[in-house]
């Protein structure tokens, strides 16, 4: 698991994220995946973690529900936009020796965009009106803002936290009062078409601000379930968290 924090009515709790776990198939069909999950878990207690949660598979969830007994707040929502881009970003994905290439060709298309508050400030990703979040520090923040493909702009008055990697993949939206998802859309395809992406892809939580004026635009289809843990606090209620595409430990 990845230690974070999580925010939860006003108050700050240690949390940790489910990281990909796997068994050698030599070793498969012998509980071993359960035992030492559980071991994980009581660990997790005595570092005063609250609450461990997760994004599984379908090969992995039947055993989060029947043995493990993790509660799940329903699936992720995910959409994809078709951007009119050429699929520069979608070739480049498939050969690992234009990556550098094509990062680099990005980069300076999108360095009139680049966001003056980042990476120092995350506030205008924080969701806006849900009882939870995932909190992360200037450090975090500006830790994942340096990674490779991963860019914070602004276009059209919005702020977007974006990763190029197969597609363009819009990993967090800041909040805006009298957001429209037309003007969302423009400032998307736009950044798409200059980095040379003929897709977006989004994802969020059904309870973030932005999931119903998505749904009202673009057809949805279900994403990973999410699943959690109470290890410490039964106040805490997961499903009331909401959720970026960028809260994931692989974005």
């Amino acid at each position: 698991v990845f230690k974070c924090t999580l925010v939860f009515d006003g108050t700050t709790y240690l949390a940790a994220q489910s990281g990909d776990t796997m068994t050698h198939p030599n070793h498969q069909k012998r509980g071993l995946f359960t035992l030492l999950a559980r071991a994980v878990f009581d660990k997790c207690k005595k570092q005063s973690i609250a609450l461990v949660f997760g994004f599984p598979n379908a090969q992995s969830y039947p055993g989060f529900v029947h043995k493990l007994n993790w509660n799940f707040a329903g699936n992720m929502c995910r959409w994809v936009l078709q951007t009119g881009g050429l699929p520069l970003c979608e070739l480049a994905s498939k050969f690992p020796s234009a990556q550098g290439t094509y990062q680099r060709f990005a980069r300076q298309k999108l360095t009139p965009f680049s966001s003056p508050s980042a990476p120092q400030d995350p506030t205008p990703f924080e969701p806006f009106g849900a009882r939870g979040f995932l909190g992360r520090s200037p450090q975090q923040w500006e830790s994942l803002a340096a990674q490779t493909g991963v860019h914070v702009v602004q276009i059209n008055g919005w702020e977007l936290l974006i990763k190029l990697e197969n597609h363009l993949i819009v990993g967090a939206v800041g909040y805006r009062s009298a957001a429209d998802t037309a003007s969302l859309f423009s400032a998307i395809k736009q950044l798409a078409k200059r980095v040379g992406a003929s897709k977006a892809v989004l994802m969020f939580s059904p309870n973030h601000w932005l999931t119903p004026l998505l749904n009202a635009e673009l057809p949805c289809s279900e994403g990973l379930p999410i699943g959690f843990l109470n290890l410490t606090s039964s106040a805490l209620d997961f499903s009331e968290v909401a959720i970026s595409y960028s809260d994931f430990d692989t974005f």
